[in-house]
């Protein structure tokens, strides 16, 4: 598996704290086989069971997952409030997805004996371009590695640490670190250390053995509970901080040496970087050599998209398979996007 999982950080704002630990694998998952589907797409019992790095479930466990996370995901809001001056606002509720089929083989609605086939999925348009038109402001990381992770708890530190892998510091009021993490009210400070808090740091800064690779998703993490004002030996916790070294936006570990930040160059333990690209260019590689498209009332294939600086240099043939009279044009931003645009691929 080698999904890389890319959303707008205002994701985070769904409260997802109480989805168990499945049911954040086949979300996270979805999205991150969704990001370039338009239409409904399909997703067998085999491919759900990719998202499970432990054990492989039936038909029926499956189907079973599959409704706790069609219920849950349902019953989340995501609203976004858009602001056109100081007096003007706008707010936007959103749902996931605007279809979520379970197709399944067995009696109608005897959901405890029957077996999932199949899910199909749409997603919500709007909810789409969030996941597909990032921003610089984007959290991502290796699905695989996501998956590892054997509690719902520590994938939820996980995600939020990303997003602010690049400052290494992640600070958070106390009550709020709370909700995210959809801690009952019932534990106590001691729950909380040794249930949620212990556990999820070790596993965080520990190598996971993925597929016989080894990756550290943290290095030097460690937390820290704030407290405010109080008699004795301290008033109650405000706040909790989270620090480790500091990663590119890649993910890459960032080592020090007599001060100076060195980005290690060892390929057995880091990938290369992973720039990311626009959704036009990327809609325009995905039918390179494939289907023809429109460019200056002619049809041309494209052989190749070179990137430059902040342009792109595109191959053009007549033939995909026997380049004839073929050249490049370099095309801005703007110009490649709009390349796109008329050949009704965004």
């Amino acid at each position: 598996m080698t999904e890389i999982v890319k959303y707008s950080n205002d994701l985070h704002k769904l409260k997802i704290g109480n989805f168990g630990e499945m049911e954040q694998n086949l979300l996270f998952g979805i999205l991150a086989n969704c990001r370039d589907k338009y239409d409904e797409f399909v997703m067998t019992l085999a491919e759900l069971n990719e998202f499970s790095p432990s054990r492989k479930y039936t038909a029926n466990e499956m189907l079973q997952k599959a409704l706790n996370l069609r219920e849950s995901i349902f019953k989340l809001d995501f609203s976004v409030i858009k602001s056109k001056d100081e007096n003007y606002h706008e707010q936007d509720i959103y749902n996931l997805f605007s279809r979520f089929t379970i197709c399944y083989n067995g009696k109608k609605n005897d959901f405890e004996n029957a077996e999932l086939t199949e899910i199909r999925l749409k997603v919500n348009e709007d909810f789409r371009e969030l996941i597909a038109n990032l921003t610089k402001e984007f959290t991502q990381y290796e699905l695989e590695e996501f998956i590892f992770l054997n509690s719902r708890y520590t994938k939820t530190i996980y995600r939020y640490l990303k997003q602010f892998r690049t400052t290494g510091i992640w600070r958070v009021s106390w009550d709020d670190f709370k909700e995210i993490l959809g801690i009952p009210s019932s534990y106590k400070m001691c729950d909380i250390d040794k249930r949620i808090l212990e556990p999820s740091i070790k596993q965080l800064q520990e190598p996971l053995n993925l597929f016989e690779r080894s990756r550290t998703p943290f290095k030097n993490l460690k937390y820290t509970k704030i407290k405010g004002k109080g008699r004795g030996r301290g008033g109650a916790i405000k706040e909790i901080e989270f620090t480790f070294d500091k990663q590119t936006a890649q993910g890459q570990h960032i080592a020090y040496i007599q001060g100076q930040e060195i980005v290690p160059k060892n390929k057995k333990e880091f990938k290369e970087p992973q720039k990311l690209e626009p959704i036009f260019i990327q809609r325009l590689r995905e039918i390179q050599k494939k289907k023809a498209i429109i460019f200056n009332n002619q049809e041309y294939f494209i052989l190749n998209i070179v990137e430059q600086d902040e342009s792109f240099l595109i191959h053009l043939s007549k033939d995909a398979k026997f380049p004839k009279n073929d050249f490049y044009t370099k095309f801005s931003l703007e110009r490649a996007e709009q390349l796109a645009k008329d050949n009704n691929l965004i």
